[in-house]
């Protein structure tokens, strides 16, 4: 079950020298880490490598020639910290971004 961790900083007064820029779409490898802390995705990793749900609460893979397309049913009454409404629209901005020229740089793993 759950378990209370204090997270203290060391001997150099700071918990982190850097964890790069606070935005999901912009971070490097080494910073997904810090990331993970703060943002959800639409799945996870469970202990064994599995992949499951998260934000999503169930997905389907259909093959395409060529490729695949992916559909996920989302979680209901999904909110952000400001208490606005998370949903399909939103998801569907994320990926567009991720996949826009300004940043897809960074994330050339995705394909298009």
């Amino acid at each position: 079950g759950p378990k209370n961790v204090t997270v203290a900083p060391g001997a150099g007064g700071s918990l982190f020298k850097s964890v790069g820029p606070v935005n999901p779409h912009q971070y490097y490898p080494n910073q997904l880490f810090a990331q993970s802390w703060v943002y959800e995705g639409l799945v996870g990793y469970g202990q064994d490598g599995e992949i499951t749900p998260v934000l999503a609460t169930k997905w389907e893979i259909e093959e395409l020639n060529p490729g695949r397309r992916y559909t996920f049913t989302l979680r209901e009454n999904v909110k952000f910290h400001d208490g606005s409404d998370w949903n399909c629209d939103v998801a569907k901005l994320n990926f567009d971004h991720v996949l826009s020229e300004t940043v897809s740089q960074r994330h050339q793993w995705y394909g298009k």
